[in-house]
């Protein structure tokens, strides 16, 4: 993740994450709690401005499929975007 494109938003607001969209496949269930876990922590020690977000994506960790996955990431693009933002 350390060269990809960064994002001015933490969400994208035309995404609607559901627990089954039909299509999206099953991502590995460890490395997506492991990186919804970071986040949290993120969330509540330092950077609360994607506390909603990351309580959004935390709901499928029991299951997890590739478009938890990306909406995931799109936090880690926003968080290298803002790296200079603080409390």
């Amino acid at each position: 993740m350390s060269d990809s494109k960064i994002v001015s938003t933490p969400t994208d607001v035309n995404v609607k994450l559901c627990k089954d969209d039909g299509f999206s496949q099953p991502e590995d269930k460890a490395l997506y709690q492991s990186l919804v876990g970071s986040l949290l922590y993120t969330a509540i020690a330092t950077r609360l401005d994607i506390s909603y977000v990351v309580g959004v994506v935390a709901q499928f960790c029991a299951g997890p499929n590739q478009s938890h996955l990306t909406a995931a990431k799109r936090i880690l693009r926003y968080l290298k975007g803002t790296a200079q933002y603080a409390l």
